[in-house]
């Protein structure tokens, strides 16, 4: 449903079309409230479609680096950054609204060594002959992504990456309680120390806590190292590339989104994670499926908030009058943006000798319009 974004209008009818650089033609429309052109399209202000973002989506998930995602794309490496960025926070929001119902009772904990570019460490070494030159020392980096995942439904319901391992495991738990709605009725993982420190702090004590070593069952919890061989495709063990920890976490995201709602896994019957812990409204075919559904679904929100936001101002001046000679008595009007419905509601006003103070706000008066029963 096209709706403009200016008013949240839906009495619009089309105007046109326009050529841009990277989409080719698009269609205009007009809305017949204000009277303003736009074109409905969530990728309007940017020099990117949504094919491009899918594309540069996909690449990073298969693990290429952010140069050749930029050559392959035609775009630039900060471009990169901000698609991976933006559809990262975007992702996290998605799947925050709504209720996982299907998720388990069973979760399984782990971390993997990722190591990211190497930190220089520059000091001055003093010289026999008393002179001095800079040395600089190379110190490597490392990182721990830590998961949680469902055990029924192979759902990943956290992915923390950080530095220390005791806070990350702590947080990787505390945001698969938050996203589940519950807590685990038992958690699996290996001997470390440190899943132990986390379940003692953020479990209750009616958890059973199932901690084996890889000596004691080396399968304890295969399902987690599965996804971990995903993870390590796109980040790559031992490879120094991901520079910024924040693109690192962006990527690990974007990953675990696919993992949970694009790619099928055969163990569950040709279907995404998110199928049986949601339910089959909430997956997506590609990346553009979600690029496109997602984008959409945050305009349509934008106009319903918008529209919102012009009843109430409408309601505020207290009468319908007020509003037609601010914006459109005589067919003049103050404000351009709102000229062509303050000239719209005059003239029907006079032609049908209508009281506009019965009306509360300016949609209420259009919706009377529409219905037929004036001179409009």
């Amino acid at each position: 449903m096209v709706r403009c974004p200016f008013d949240g209008s839906e009495d619009v009818s089309r105007k046109g079309k326009r050529w841009t650089k990277r989409r080719g033609w698009v269609k205009r429309w007009k809305c017949n409230y204000c009277g303003r052109r736009f074109t409905f399209d969530p990728f309007r202000y940017g020099h990117l479609s949504a094919e491009d973002e899918a594309r540069v989506l996909s690449l990073i998930s298969k693990g290429m680096d952010v140069v050749d995602v930029a050559d392959e794309v035609e775009v630039s490496c900060d471009s990169v950054y901000r698609v991976a960025s933006k559809w990262a926070d975007r992702f996290r929001e998605y799947e925050r609204s709504f209720t996982m119902k299907g998720i388990g009772d069973v979760w399984q904990l782990d971390d993997m060594y990722q190591r990211c570019a190497n930190k220089d460490d520059t000091y001055r070494q003093l010289e026999l002959d008393g002179s001095s030159k800079i040395i600089k020392k190379k110190d490597k980096v490392v990182y721990w992504p830590t998961d949680v995942e469902d055990e029924k439904t192979r759902f990943c319901l956290s992915a923390v990456v950080g530095p220390r391992r005791n806070p990350i495991a702590l947080e990787a738990l505390g945001r698969a309680i938050h996203l589940a709605a519950k807590t685990p009725r038992e958690l699996k993982a290996d001997g470390y120390k440190t899943y132990l420190n986390a379940a003692t702090a953020v479990l209750p004590p009616t958890c059973k806590v199932n901690f084996k070593t890889k000596k004691e069952s080396f399968g304890h919890i295969d399902m987690i190292e599965s996804m971990h061989r995903t993870l390590r495709r796109a980040i790559r063990k031992y490879t120094r590339r991901h520079r910024l920890l924040a693109f690192l976490r962006d990527v690990v995201e974007i990953v675990r989104f696919h993992y949970n709602f694009i790619r099928a896994h055969s163990s569950l019957g040709g279907h995404p994670p998110g199928y049986v812990a949601a339910g089959p409204a909430y997956v997506f075919k590609n990346f553009r499926d979600a690029v496109t559904r997602l984008a959409y679904a945050e305009m349509h929100r934008n106009t319903e908030v918008t529209r919102a936001v012009t009843d109430r101002q409408v309601a505020n001046t207290g009468q319908l009058d007020d509003y037609i000679e601010n914006y459109g008595a005589n067919g003049g009007g103050k404000d351009r943006d709102n000229r062509g419905v303050g000239n719209r509601a005059y003239r029907a006003v006079k032609k049908n000798s209508l009281n506009a103070s019965k009306f509360k706000t300016l949609h209420d008066f259009v919706d009377w319009q529409d219905k037929g029963d004036c001179i409009g």
